[in-house]
């Protein structure tokens, strides 16, 4: 052992095959947790198992089967490279999913098997969510039993992150005329339920210097300007929007979506998309931002469209997260 507190890495997970029987199972488990669908358990029940499991799962296979990979859900692939990699700078990494397999509850009984006492968590979110980094921070605490846990709950203004996405942007050459930051959408409840001084800012255009800086809004925010000035790119060169609403509820907005529509009506011609809240290409990037974002792009009188790769796995973000846990951990020691 080269480190006396174990380094669990989660992301979000995935189906586990290409079926409707394994997406119908993933989606209970993903949209029944209290921290996603935070209504009362009844009114839960009645709209993922009566609504959602009856409508969604085909739709949702369709939408895998155009991303799936011969080795599988590139999302659960991207993340396996990626904790290997890390294991071999550290053999204290671990990877587990809140949804799907490896679950949080094997691989914390694997981290104790292996005579761990400590453990840090490291969600594969930059930036801090109640349907994220919560739900991952609740299953931990449910089933850590003996360990003591500390949890690193999020990493979206960093130097290591914002240099390491700066440098991975540069690295590919598209000509766009403007930068499209898309983020994952959650609703406006979400941010009130744990920061009701942010109430004011989600009307603001930018809350970048507004809000409580644990909120996710403004952690957005905060990585788009971040990331933005070290591109050295014009205010107007770039923008930030939100994507994958479900349901009726008030959302985090410029949706994502209808802003593309509304970038090409204003005459934008080569649009670049990056999904910052994303470091691992899964079904929200892969799909629904590269194919059917694009489509909407060109649909509106687009020209060009290019999705930036998360990511992933490659050498430079290693090093950085690594970076990352590494004065995590040493500040725990100070």
């Amino acid at each position: 052992m080269s480190s006396d507190k174990a380094r669990l890495i989660v992301n979000l997970g995935t189906p586990k095959e290409l079926t409707v029987k394994a997406i119908q199972e993933y989606l209970a488990e993903f949209l029944m947790d209290p921290k996603v669908i935070d209504i009362p358990h009844p009114l839960r029940w009645l709209l993922v198992h009566g609504i959602v499991l009856r409508t969604r799962p085909k739709k949702t296979l369709h939408a895998y089967e155009q991303i799936w990979t011969a080795n599988g859900s590139p999302l659960l692939v991207n993340s396996k490279e990626f904790v290997q990699k890390l294991k071999e700078i550290h053999d204290s990494y671990y990877l587990a999913m809140t949804y799907g397999e490896p679950g949080i509850e094997q691989i914390l009984k694997q981290i104790e098997k292996d005579n761990y006492k400590e453990v840090i968590v490291i969600p594969l979110f930059p930036q801090r969510a109640s349907s994220t980094t919560g739900s991952i921070q609740a299953a931990v605490n449910k089933y850590k039993r003996g360990l003591k846990t500390y949890f690193l709950d999020s990493f979206n203004s960093t130097p290591p992150f914002i240099d390491c996405y700066a440098k991975h942007l540069k690295a590919f050459d598209f000509k766009f005329d403007h930068l499209l930051f898309s983020y994952h959408g959650i609703p406006h409840r979400h941010i009130l339920k744990e920061f009701n001084n942010c109430r004011p800012c989600l009307k603001e255009k930018n809350c970048a210097k507004l809000g409580d800086p644990k909120c996710y809004r403004r952690q957005c925010y905060e990585t788009t300007d971040l990331i933005g000035r070290k591109l050295e790119l014009g205010f107007d060169d770039y923008s930030t929007s939100f994507q994958s609403r479900f349901g009726k509820d008030k959302w985090l907005t410029p949706e994502t979506v209808a802003h593309t529509k509304k970038l090409a009506e204003q005459g934008v011609q080569n649009l670049a998309v990056a999904c910052p809240s994303f470091v691992t290409d899964g079904l929200e990037t892969l799909e629904e931002i590269g194919i059917r974002l694009k489509e909407d792009f060109l649909n509106a009188g687009g020209k060009e469209f290019f999705l930036y790769p998360s990511l992933n796995s490659t050498p430079n973000w290693v090093s950085s997260f690594n970076q990352i846990a590494d004065s995590f951990h040493d500040n725990l020691e100070i």
